[in-house]
């Protein structure tokens, strides 16, 4: 309730502080003489930065609406003084309409630095208002477009220049990097004949690496009754439910006994890894839908994920969308898949050798087992040059594999 009155007290403040600034310029009839005189006596003092006032007072509503912060109101107050102050200064010098405060400071600059620091002081004035009103980011971000938009009459100029006077008529040759060298390119690139047959899956199948191995159900049961104990040396009475072996974490299933708190358990961690002689635990607290805690523990030797297991699995070869991503196993072991059509943006990040590349062309191979050279065009930008070379000789691709930025810059242009 208090933040409306608030609001409702700096808006009305505000609106009327915007009638006094119109009748100090235009002489306006509706707030009477004593109205007018008020004006005009603000404006002999403000000049025409009055308006800010208004503006002050509108603003302090806008953020009394959100939430009442002391230091933000004096920011505030901060900023617009110096706003005045620049404003006030600058147009006095220009236009005499500065008010007395303009009058004041520009002559109290004038009389102890050179002109051209009295104009970089007051327009410093102005800058830090801003910057304390809405901060150094969003001033940089407006000055780059005010800069972007001042470049752009001159990039085009640039170019039109040196295109007509730089080269002879009879000598002119196009620039290197455009869209129309890799259109060349294109030309080279192996096209379908007739029609596409979809690459067996057979081809990512290898006898060569060897099944993994589950551990037999005695060992889980002993880890359990490990877990049990362990936790009934530290006063955590429970029991272990079900276990769910995956292929590189095993998750466990306790069911703690009333009255025990979930934050006693994963406080834990580092006692259970020591007595399981695991490098690490993660205690999942609780587990979605289910009234236990999950605790991780790492497998002995991890499972390696085969990309053909995911690519014969049922959720790879029953979904009807194309861009469908074969992501791997989850905890439990169940292969995992996406739509790529439902994600905005994808972003796989890593340390070096988490495996970035061979999730990357995993996700290609999806796509290629799946779509026809109709179906999708791939446009594959490699600045390192090494990784996405091989897939130079696939009809998907718009272009060849890019390893020029440039010319890449070009290229998605297309």
């Amino acid at each position: 309730m208090k933040r409306k009155i608030f609001v409702i007290t700096f808006c009305i403040i505000g609106i009327f502080w915007f009638f006094l600034a119109l009748t100090s310029v235009f002489k306006l009839p509706y707030l009477g003489h004593i109205g007018q005189w008020l004006a005009l006596e603000l404006k002999k003092i403000l000049g025409f930065s009055i308006f800010f006032l208004p503006l002050l007072f509108i603003y302090l509503g806008i953020q009394s609406w959100k939430k009442v912060e002391i230091k933000k109101t004096v920011l505030i107050l901060w900023a617009f003084l110096l706003l005045i102050l620049g404003f006030s200064s600058i147009l006095h010098f220009i236009f005499s309409s500065g008010g007395e405060i303009g009058a004041f400071s520009h002559h109290l600059l004038v009389t102890r630095f050179p002109i051209w620091e009295v104009w970089l002081i007051e327009m410093s004035f102005i800058f830090a208002g801003l910057v304390l009103l809405k901060g150094i980011n969003s001033i940089c971000a407006i000055f780059d477009k005010l800069l972007l938009w001042v470049k752009q009459p001159w990039i085009k100029f640039y170019g039109w220049f040196k295109a007509a006077f730089s080269l002879s008529p009879s000598s002119y040759v196009k620039p290197k990097v455009q869209v129309k060298k890799a259109k060349t390119k294109t030309e080279k690139l192996p096209q379908p004949a007739g029609i596409w047959r979809l690459p067996s899956l057979d081809i990512f199948g290898s006898n060569k690496t060897p099944r993994y191995k589950y551990q037999n159900r005695d060992h889980y049961q002993t880890t359990a009754q490990l877990l049990e104990e362990t936790l009934r040396d530290f006063g955590i009475e429970g029991k272990v439910t079900q276990v769910n072996p995956g292929p590189v974490v095993t998750l466990y299933e306790f069911d703690p006994a009333p009255g025990i708190k979930i934050s006693q358990i994963a406080s834990l961690a580092d006692d259970l890894a020591l007595n399981l002689k695991a490098g690490s635990i993660r205690v999942v607290a609780p587990i979605p839908g289910k009234s236990v805690v999950g605790i991780e523990v790492p497998n002995a030797e991890k499972e390696i994920v085969r990309l053909h297991d995911i690519l014969i699995s049922p959720p790879f070869q029953k979904a009807r969308q194309k861009l469908i991503l074969p992501l791997g196993k989850d905890i439990f072991g169940n292969p995992t898949v996406a739509d790529l059509t439902k994600m905005p943006h994808m972003l796989i990040a890593g340390a070096t050798g988490t495996g970035k590349s061979v999730c990357l062309n995993s996700l290609i191979c999806g796509f290629l087992v799946r779509c026809t050279p109709e179906e999708l065009k791939l446009l594959l930008i490699d600045p390192k040059r090494i990784e996405l070379s091989h897939y130079n000789d696939i009809p998907h691709l718009l272009y060849p594999v890019i390893t020029d930025m440039e010319e890449a810059n070009q290229a998605l242009k297309w």
